[in-house]
């Protein structure tokens, strides 16, 4: 029977033993199958030893390990000279003064070396079961399966090895770290489990509540945000952040009130911080004050110009074009609309509002431009099709209109206004059978629609029916 010892790298420190073998008294006729053993390593290196090669090997190996040790040469020499592997690996141990620790894995067979007693004794013990000095759980993240690893209870037949230990607040900090790298992927649950785990250690450090609520915010569960949000906030009154964040949960639930507290608090604390005008502005936006929300853009894109990075620039811009279009002031929302699609040529929304703009101010080929360069961004938007197709409408180009209205159909066939302008567009054209098809699929959708039912009957009365 073949014979297989794995060395995979040795040093003067045993660290771990982890390996699975048969359980025998070794002769020099018939040694025990060894299976594997793995030495923690200052002289790298894996040797495999197989059959008639054994003694020449190990020979090797331990002549390179014994540099590092001053006695026991000639003792270990002897030994592998005859043949005894699994003696003259005892000898190496105890020589070197180490006990081995079975590295903590479960479950697995634990193969461990215990220091020799006799000559008839096996140097190897095998188990099938976790050794009671471990712990066999499933943390729920890797730093606490790291942390786990330091939690090694002493037994009375071996040394421990000593383990660098962390402090509470180098245990935090590591929990905060793993919670921002699952932020970043998007695994929103984890995060939460790595910042709680910060918050059980340290119940007064602001930053994993903050954390913790953004990715409450992400769940779009609000209300969890904002109480972690108002829990940083009270350990550390002026984290800006925060209080930003925290006003963003509240006009996400539609609290713009409450919201636009928040950021005004925070322009106290800080009247540069560019987040706040930005955000404010949006929940004006929302409450229908305009000249409010164009004031804090503009204060947004102020700062924001002069801080890179500090808010995105364009969506200032494109928001307060937004607010001057509700107001009716089409050139001013066309030159901030101009501004954010410089920023950001693949912004299809902004050449939406742009082109709803030119159209507003009856500039329908500009307007078209605009749509037709939305629907290279994003070509499969019913409603820029159906905005497309009624400027074509205008300008009496029914071909066109009625391929826009056709594609705006077969992504969405619950809206009204492209079957109606499309049937008008048929009866335009003299196809009047499919201008009714039309309509009538109107009043399936609208029963009451009273111009379609008009035209319809107008159109019976002409054929006399």
């Amino acid at each position: 029977m073949k014979k297989r010892l794995v060395l995979l790298s040795i040093t003067v420190i045993v660290q771990i033993l982890v390996c699975s073998c048969n359980k025998q008294t070794p002769t020099a006729g018939n040694r025990s199958d060894l299976g594997s053993i793995s030495l923690s390593s200052e002289i790298a290196g894996m040797v495999l030893i197989d059959g008639e090669e054994t003694g020449r090997r190990i020979k090797a190996q331990g002549e390179a390990l014994f540099e590092h040790i001053e006695t026991g040469q000639t003792e270990v020499a002897i030994l592998l000279d005859n043949g005894d592997i699994v003696k003259a690996v005892s000898t190496i141990l105890v020589k070197a003064n180490e006990t081995a620790v079975v590295n903590i894995e479960a479950p697995k067979k634990v193969l461990i070396i215990e220091p020799p007693q006799e000559e008839t004794s096996s140097v190897l013990s095998q188990t099938n079961d976790v050794p009671k000095t471990q712990t066999a759980t499933t943390p729920r993240t890797q730093t606490q399966a790291i942390l786990a690893q330091q939690q090694v209870e002493p037994n009375s037949n071996k040394q421990e090895i000593p383990r660098p230990t962390l402090t509470t607040e180098e245990q935090v900090q590591l929990f905060i770290n793993e919670g921002k790298n699952y932020l970043e992927k998007k695994e929103y649950d984890k995060a939460i489990t790595s910042f709680s785990e910060a918050i059980r250690l340290n119940p007064n450090y602001a930053s994993a509540y903050f954390n913790r609520g953004g990715a409450y915010e992400n769940k779009r569960d609000y209300d969890r945000a904002i109480a972690d949000y108002t829990k940083a906030i009270q350990l550390d009154p002026e984290h800006g952040a925060a209080i930003v964040n925290r006003g963003i949960s509240y006009s996400n639930k539609g609290d713009y009130d409450r919201a636009i507290a928040d950021y005004t608090q925070v322009l106290r604390i800080n009247q540069f911080f560019a987040p706040a005008f930005f955000h404010r502005g949006i929940a004006y936006a929302q409450k229908r004050d305009y000249d409010r929300a164009i004031a804090d853009f503009s204060q947004a894109i102020r700062i924001g110009s002069t801080v890179e990075g500090f808010i995105n620039v364009a969506s200032a811009y494109y928001n307060r074009g937004n607010s001057y279009k509700n107001k009716g002031d089409f050139d001013n929302a066309i030159s901030d609309f101009s501004q954010a699609i410089r920023l950001e040529p693949n912004n299809d929304s902004a050449y939406y509002f742009r082109g709803f703009s030119y159209y507003q101010k009856g500039n329908l080929d500009q307007a078209i431009t605009d749509w037709t360069s939305a629907l290279r961004i994003s070509p499969n938007d019913a409603g820029v099709l159906g905005d497309r197709g009624a400027a074509y409408f205008q300008k009496e180009d029914y071909v066109n209109a009625i391929n826009d209205f056709t594609r705006a159909i077969q992504l969405n066939n619950k809206v009204v206004q492209p079957y109606f302008l499309r049937g008008i567009s048929y009866a335009n054209l003299g196809d009047l059978d499919k201008a009714i098809a039309d309509w009538e699929a109107v009043l399936r959708i609208d029963p009451n629609h009273a111009d379609v039912r008009r035209f319809i009957e107008q159109v019976r009365q002409a054929r006399g029916y």
